[in-house]
């Protein structure tokens, strides 16, 4: 891919899909999480970048079916790209409501990066048996994410409030990813 520049750089706002596979990322200057495959070009860029110029709450125009087409099926890029600009803005319940949704249609990450919104979700609202089986599938997924999930824990541990519950799910899944301390 290529990158395009703007002369306004406090306006950044990068966008990425690591593999064809992937779903199209919104990349977050102050939580930067990269794909195994992310291009060395984006990392570098990623940390301008400035979420807040997406405007969750504006009104969305229908593009017109020609020359677009029709809307096409809600899959699980719908989810997650919906579910990640939840999380940027801390909409813990909305993320759980997306995958709850996603999950009643069926659909499925292809990549685990893609399942972070989710685990950070249900973590946040304390639901810690939900976001360990989260990553447990997202560690299996074919791109092993495995060092970035040890990182969404080790974070996770040190943000949310101490709790039995949280401490044997940090004490499961750095076992089982064989996370550093």
């Amino acid at each position: 891919g290529s990158i395009h520049t703007y002369k306004n750089y406090r306006k950044i706002l990068v966008l990425s899909q690591p593999t064809p596979s992937s779903c199209v990322q919104v990349m977050d200057g102050n939580q930067t999480e990269f794909s195994s495959a992310e291009n060395a070009r984006v990392m570098l860029l990623a940390p301008y970048s400035q979420p807040k110029n997406v405007i969750p709450g504006s009104k969305f125009a229908v593009p017109p079916y020609f020359p677009f087409g029709a809307e096409p099926v809600h899959d699980w890029c719908y989810y997650y790209e919906r579910a990640d600009l939840a999380d940027q803005y801390q909409d813990w319940h909305q993320v759980v409501n997306l995958w709850q949704q996603a999950n009643q249609q069926g659909v499925w990450a292809k990549n685990g990066i893609e399942l972070l919104p989710f685990i950070r979700s249900y973590a946040m609202l304390s639901d810690w048996q939900t976001a360990q089986k989260i990553t447990i599938k997202a560690s299996v997924l074919p791109d092993q994410q495995w060092p970035l999930l040890c990182n969404l824990w080790k974070k996770l541990d040190s943000v949310t409030q101490a709790s039995s519950g949280r401490d044997q799910a940090v004490s499961l899944i750095n076992a089982r990813l064989q996370c550093r301390k």
